[in-house]
């Protein structure tokens, strides 16, 4: 309970709420998802992908362009690829430079 007064009453939370009141900022959804239709493309996206189980799984950049827009999807997919690349980069260094250094006194 005293999480939901920090956020209410935090100057970050009130400096959004006067940016939407000014419509200086629109906000990404409008109202609650309460709809038990699995149909409608933002309950799907709750209940599939805005989840920390699917952290793993592969992102439906389909769905996601539908709901969005395009904009968000392109930044999506980049941080996607450039995780993949520095990920795939790392772990060569980690391989190729600190393994050798590691076994290096033992491979005598």
């Amino acid at each position: 309970m005293p999480y939901i007064f920090i956020l209410f009453f935090s100057p970050i939370f009130s400096g959004i709420t006067k940016l939407i009141n000014d419509k200086a900022a629109i906000p990404l959804h409008e109202g609650e998802c309460d709809s038990s239709d699995e149909k409608v493309p933002r309950k799907w996206l709750m209940n599939n992908w805005a989840l920390f189980s699917a952290i793993y799984k592969e992102q439906p950049l389909d769905d996601i362009k539908e709901y969005f827009g395009v904009k968000p999807v392109l930044y999506l997919a980049w941080v996607l690829h450039l995780h993949a690349d520095l990920s795939f980069i790392s772990r060569s260094v980690v391989f190729t430079v600190w393994v050798p250094y590691l076994l290096g006194p033992y491979s005598q």
